[in-house]
């Protein structure tokens, strides 16, 4: 007596399955550059001038290479994702609003780069990349 065994492979699904775990892991990725600027902003010491800013007491600026020092957290706030998908192609921005974030982050010709955005993906990349994974391994299996 002949035995028969039907295979079918849906590799719709998968692809379905793969593109939303990379979505997911992609927003994830985003919230945990997004938390590691904000720590650089408002947690790291800063060893540039200290000077007065009337109500808000003595502060201290952060010096030429440091994250910039937290003021007024506009900066630090001022976090936007934008998620978007074309076709298999999952492409995640993270932008900062502040008006002043680009001067910081690159510098000016009278002030020093204060980087934030470059440095907190230099910390978290590899850990993005894991969280990826993770949330496609999750979706798939």
């Amino acid at each position: 007596m002949a035995s028969k065994v039907r295979m079918t492979w849906r590799g719709h699904r998968l692809v379905q399955q793969v593109r939303a775990g990379a979505q997911s892991g992609a927003q994830r990725a985003a919230d945990l550059f997004i938390e590691e600027a904000r720590r650089l902003i408002i947690e790291t010491p800063k060893s540039g001038v200290i000077y007065y800013r009337g109500a808000l007491g003595w502060r201290q600026a952060s010096a030429p290479g440091e994250p910039p020092a937290n003021l007024t957290g506009l900066l630090a706030n001022s976090f936007k994702i934008n998620t978007s998908r074309t076709g298999t192609v999952v492409t995640v921005s993270i932008t900062n609003t502040a008006p002043y974030a680009q001067f910081l982050e690159f510098g000016t010709r009278k002030m020093e780069p204060r980087p934030f955005m470059r440095t907190a993906y230099a910390n978290v990349k590899d850990r993005m990349v894991q969280v990826i994974r993770g949330e496609i391994q999750k979706k798939v299996t």
